[in-house]
């Protein structure tokens, strides 16, 4: 019985490490969208990433620093994980970006 508790337990370590790394992955890629592209949104977004990555979702908060010209941009990648929810969050600071003149 002791063996078959090892198993599960190394079971759930290496689904938690895939889960999180994924959901790493998706945040970065998430973030370098936006840091790519015009800010149009300035407060709380979500999605998912159910085409994709199903049981994967995104929220972003974006924040204007006052005269600075900057963003605070945060990240957040949640998923359900044995009945509890997992997440990951990254911040970084992004420029003003304005929309090319047409």
């Amino acid at each position: 019985m002791a063996l078959f508790s090892v198993f599960s337990s190394t079971l759930a370590g290496v689904e938690h490490a895939e889960k999180l790394t994924v959901a790493t992955l998706l945040a970065e890629d998430k973030l370098a969208e936006l840091k790519v592209a015009p800010l149009r949104v300035i407060g709380i977004s979500k999605g998912s990433f159910a085409d994709s990555f199903p049981g994967f979702a995104w929220r972003t908060v974006i924040k204007a620093i006052e005269g600075e010209g900057l963003y605070t941009v945060k990240v957040e990648v949640h998923w359900q994980e044995r009945g509890r929810e997992g997440s990951v969050a990254l911040i970084s600071l992004i420029p003003e970006r304005r929309e090319p003149a047409a």
